[in-house]
């Protein structure tokens, strides 16, 4: 029995030393990888430290975005959104993207610090090759990414605005949907035909409303109106879109956004 007892002790022995050396280890591993993520933030000025020190609840969304896709829809609800919550961004241009860093700012800057944000807008550029698609990972546990702006803006609007979209009603919701998706499915991917197709009964879905879906702003005009600036060049336009067009360009959240010139009328 006393044999027993010292085989036992003599393995539990040689288990605690294992278990001292796997924890030694991991102590120089992370050692290594806190110098690294340190030389890594000071090469992209970034604060490690104020990250580390962020308010509990603070959320983060990341956003991939193409070097030829204008973010001017993100921008506009950056306005939106920063006028309700405390909100920063940060822009980071990805090793597969070309050009100077200035080509890739998101709103005046790469960067903006607002004490104790409770919503942090991360923008990383790539090349298309490396980033077909707009896409924000809805979850990096399961990597489950919601791609395209209109579905990226549905998203947003659900989580921090939804007085632009779903408190509007059901009703008024669906007319918003069928209207992004006629704008990024049909007017910037088709033909001039098709394109004309969509203002023409844009024109005719605005009528005399101040604004598309009525006399409340909503996600339907950033979403319109950034798509219209930047693929209506040439087209000819009704003169209730311009109407709504002269609108948009005075409202704070369309004014001068990046990659949107508002065309003028044809007749």
């Amino acid at each position: 029995m006393s044999r027993i007892q010292s085989y036992c002790k003599d393995d539990e022995k040689v288990s605690i030393d294992i278990v001292e050396k796997r924890q030694d280890d991991l102590i120089v591993q992370l050692q290594k990888l806190n110098e690294k993520v340190t030389q890594l933030s000071e090469k992209l000025g970034i604060d490690s430290a104020a990250l580390l020190q962020q308010p509990v609840g603070v959320v983060d969304v990341a956003i991939s975005c193409p070097v030829s896709q204008s973010p001017a829809v993100l921008v506009a609800l950056y306005r939106y959104i920063s006028q309700l919550v405390p909100t920063s961004y940060h822009c980071f241009k990805h090793s597969s993207a070309t050009g100077s860093c200035s080509s890739y700012c998101f709103e005046g800057g790469t960067s903006t610090v607002v004490s104790n944000p409770q919503l942090r807008i991360t923008l990383i550029w790539k090349s298309e090759s490396h980033c077909p698609k707009v896409n924000m990972m809805m979850s990096p546990h399961d990597q489950l990414p919601i791609e395209g702006i209109g579905n990226i803006a549905r998203y947003i609007c659900r989580a921090f605005c939804p007085e632009l979209y779903e408190d509007l009603g059901s009703e008024v919701a669906s007319a918003i949907d069928s209207w992004l998706d006629r704008f990024y499915h049909v007017f910037l991917v088709g033909n001039a035909k098709e394109r004309n197709s969509v203002l023409k009964n844009f024109n005719a879905g605005i009528g005399s409303n101040a604004w598309v879906v009525g006399d409340q702003f909503s996600l339907a005009d950033v979403v319109s109106y950034c798509a219209i600036c930047q693929g209506a060049s040439k087209l000819k336009l009704g003169s209730n879109i311009q109407r709504w067009l002269n609108s948009c360009s005075t409202h704070f959240v369309l004014t001068s956004l990046p990659g949107c010139n508002p065309p003028l009328l044809v007749d």
